[in-house]
């Protein structure tokens, strides 16, 4: 097992542009993730823009029926903007930076820096005045124009701090929303004038493109409405099931009729997203084909204002051809997802489930080419750290999370939590199942191991680890070759007076401890010998034992992400090699590619026993299957 640490560690290093799919290694899923932002060409609506949260930017040219990465792997984008004069360009924010490209969003380059050193924020908003060319940008720091599409910047003299920005078509005017209130300026941000809006924590401006007079303001405390350029507003939240709008998308051509999304951040409230045809005198909530929970961005087709489009936070895009009455699913190919776990049952071919980050649990009965998501308990940016399945009943299925344990006997159909004992022990999520004895599991926290005999009904801490101090546990594994075996791999507390422990062996169950090697990130038993155990060390070295971990012995590979162990064959092992997958035969002395490289990072690998030759691959950038 790899733990998330390591995965946002190497994740957040890669930088990696997408190569075409390989022939022998395909991405199934699952698709989706969450999408902060949506863009629609006006020049060419076929083409859409989808900026995801920690993912990058993706594109679609068939109105969202499919989607490829085009830049920004592990990097959040939350603003996209096409230019009205020049529609092939468009602006996009990358984390901290700006990007722009010049062919609708095909490819991207580094568009200059507005911001100043220290703007640790990056960019709020990203607004383009059409009349003059003139771009603008927001962040903490003020307002940054360009009049040159960002090779060169100036910073407006008026201050300004605000969370959004919106521009009047017509008369170039800027609005700008604050917690303070609503801002406008007519010098081009060189004063502001606060306007009369009396809300709290306004946090999103819309202007009618058909009537600049008309104007929507979003806050933490409602939605407001002014047809006189700003001067006067009403409230008209009324009918809304919660305060808070995050996101605002007028139509085109019509300024009374409007979408809005919410998110259900106060008591009593809930999110979803709602249209109105008479400027909000009346609301009507739109759900037909639309998973439950808060979306994060609503945006209307320029062209087609009956085609709206929909960014939620876990399942992707969804559209609607239809004004919102209808909405289908809509992320072929949107690959947001680091894979962390990938778990096979072996007495359902083709039934797989997978634990991507910070989105619960997913499950595919036909192989990968159709998921559902069976368990969305992840809650706070917390990710799914365990996927495991009873080996003698494999419709018992546990999902391990940081503070929360949970189990399903029906195959992911029902959860109920089984953490007892566990959630004040600072509980990480990791568990292992006895495959000797099924009723049996071990879980670790910063408290060291804690044991179950009863499937997780109860819990009793074991002796610890170490006697120095508290140990986070970080990888557990239970050998299928010995009774009893078990393999613990633990990072020190705050307080201990070495800054890493190591891999500890129980030999009774987790009643005793000893340690035998330095720390592992990953631990991997062999299946048949007890003597013969694997491991990654700290620097992802793999190190190999044949006396029970007395001993390791470094062999000659490189680098491994992810390692795994042919059940049938325990000479054949494979692993991840950054985004190559290499195979040994012959117990780790030789490696050789297997398959073509894959665009993602791989995590983790999982041998499929029921289609020989075939294997998947949990990466950073979602599963893979090779079939051979």
């Amino acid at each position: 097992m790899i733990h998330r640490a390591l995965t946002f560690l190497l994740s957040a290093s890669a930088f990696l542009l997408p190569l075409p799919a390989t022939a022998d290694w395909r991405p199934v899923g699952p698709f989706g993730g969450h999408v902060m932002v949506l863009a629609v060409d006006p020049a060419t609506p076929s083409t859409v823009l989808a900026g995801t949260r920690i993912d990058g930017l993706f594109r679609s040219t068939d109105r969202g029926a499919s989607w490829r990465a085009v830049v920004g792997e592990s990097q959040s984008v939350r603003h996209i903007v096409f230019d009205p004069r020049r529609p092939r360009t468009v602006y996009a924010s990358l984390d901290f930076n700006l990007w722009k490209s010049t062919n609708g969003g095909r490819s991207w380059a580094y568009a200059g820096d507005p911001l100043p050193r220290g703007d640790s924020n990056g960019i709020l908003a990203i607004a383009i005045d059409q009349r003059k060319s003139i771009l603008y940008v927001l962040s903490t720091f003020g307002l940054y124009k360009s009049s040159d599409g960002g090779a060169r910047w100036v910073r407006a003299r008026g201050e300004i701090r605000a969370n959004d920005l919106a521009v009047d078509p017509v008369s170039g005017a800027l609005y700008a929303a604050a917690d303070q209130g609503l801002f406008r300026s007519r010098n081009g941000g060189g004063s502001w004038q606060r306007l009369s809006l009396a809300a709290n924590s306004l946090r999103t401006v819309s202007i009618a493109p058909s009537d600049p007079s008309v104007l929507y303001a979003g806050a933490s405390d409602g939605l407001y409405r002014s047809t006189d350029g700003g001067t006067r507003w009403r409230a008209i939240h009324g009918g809304l099931s919660s305060p808070t709008v995050i996101a605002v998308a007028v139509h085109p051509n019509r300024p009374g009729t409007l979408y809005v999304a919410l998110q259900a951040y106060t008591a009593g409230a809930t999110g979803g997203l709602f249209r109105s045809v008479d400027g909000g005198l009346h609301w009507q909530r739109l759900g037909a084909g639309l998973p439950a929970g808060d979306p994060s961005f609503v945006t209307v087709d320029p062209t087609a204002p009956s085609r709206v489009y929909a960014g939620l936070p876990k399942e992707g895009v969804f559209r609607s051809a239809d004004a919102g009455g209808r909405w289908t699913w809509a992320n072929q190919g949107l690959r947001t997802f680091d894979v962390t776990r990938v778990v096979l049952d072996p007495e359902r071919p083709g039934t797989v489930y997978t634990g991507p980050t910070e989105a619960g649990v997913y499950k595919s009965t036909d192989a990968g080419r159709s998921w559902r998501l069976v368990n969305s308990r992840i809650r706070g940016g917390w990710s799914t750290v365990t996927v495991a399945l009873d080996p003698r009943q494999t419709a018992t299925v546990y999902a391990g999370m940081p503070r929360r344990l949970e189990r399903s006997d029906d195959g992911g159909e029902h959860w109920r939590r089984v953490d007892r004992g566990l959630r004040d022990a600072f509980f990480n999520g990791l568990i292992a199942i006895d495959p000797n004895q099924p009723s049996t599991l071990y879980a670790g926290g910063s408290a060291g191991v804690f044991k179950s005999t009863d499937r997780g009904e109860t819990w009793a801490p074991l002796n610890p680890l170490s006697t120095e101090c508290l140990t986070e546990s970080y990888d557990l594994e239970v050998s299928t070759a010995a009774p009893s075996l078990v393999f613990a791999s633990a990072l020190a507390g705050g307080t201990c007076p070495r800054p890493l422990l190591g891999l500890f062996k129980s030999v009774d169950g987790g009643a005793h401890w000893t340690e035998i090697a330095d720390f592992m990130r990953q631990v991997i038993p062999d299946p048949v010998d007890p003597q013969v155990l694997y491991g990654l060390d700290y620097f992802s070295h793999l190190q190999k034992s044949t006396d029970g971990g007395a001993t390791f012995v470094r062999l000659d590979v490189q680098f491994l992400t992810a390692l795994a162990i042919d059940p049938d064959n325990p000479s054949r092992l494979y692993g991840g090699d950054n985004n190559i997958v290499v195979t040994s035969g012959d117990g780790g002395l030789t490696w050789e590619p297997f398959g073509s490289p894959i665009d993602s990072w791989v995590f983790d690998l999982a041998v499929d026993t029921e289609v020989p030759g075939r294997l998947w691959a949990g990466t950073s950038r979602g599963l893979f299957v090779f079939d051979p």
